[in-house]
């Protein structure tokens, strides 16, 4: 498979290295051929990381530094209430010269939050994550936190014929969007 970006070199945003091609062949591959038996739960992280809407965002920043992640989960009393990720420290805490020692979680983390469930097909979190441009998809059952899933699971952990659903979701993720100004 050839790249098909323009004579001057290629046109994809992300290069046209292996991975590139990889991702392009499936995303080429019929819909109907991806494997729809594949299970959230097969794919999903279960050794989350978690923490209070109290906890101070530096410390939130050193948990998701420590684990090698880009966000944490935030609960309240055992149940989910939010989501912050290095991206929420970087644009709503750091750019707007706030101390990190001095806000919580809380404060700055996504409330409005979409979940899934451990026994959706891959292609079912595949297309809420597109839709609602997310990358990372609390998984639920029966009302408890479980996993996440996050666009990379879908990339990396997905069976050869899953992953296309990885490249479908990137595509629709990255397209501009109105910014969510305010939406905490």
């Amino acid at each position: 498979m050839q790249c098909r970006g323009t004579e001057g070199g290629c046109a994809a945003p992300w290069g046209c290295g292996p991975l590139a091609q990889r991702l392009l062949a499936w995303h080429e591959a019929p819909r109907e051929e991806v494997h729809k038996q594949m299970k959230i739960r097969e794919i999903m992280t279960t050794d989350l990381v978690t923490t209070a809407p109290s906890t101070p965002v530096t410390q939130a920043a050193r948990l998701m530094r420590d684990a090698d992640i880009g966000d944490v989960l935030v609960r309240d009393g055992g149940q989910l209430v939010g989501i912050l990720t290095d991206r929420d420290i970087a644009c709503r805490v750091v750019a707007d010269g706030l101390d990190a020692n001095q806000v919580s979680v809380g404060d700055f983390m996504s409330r409005d939050l979409f979940t899934g469930m451990p026994d959706w097909d891959v292609n079912n979190a595949s297309d809420l994550m597109a839709e609602q441009q997310i990358r990372r998809l609390p998984i639920l059952e029966n009302g408890q936190l479980v996993g996440i899933v996050s666009l990379g699971d879908l990339a990396v952990d997905a069976e050869p014929m899953a992953e296309g659903v990885a490249c479908d979701a990137l595509e629709e993720i990255s397209k501009p969007a109105m910014p969510r100004i305010g939406a905490v």
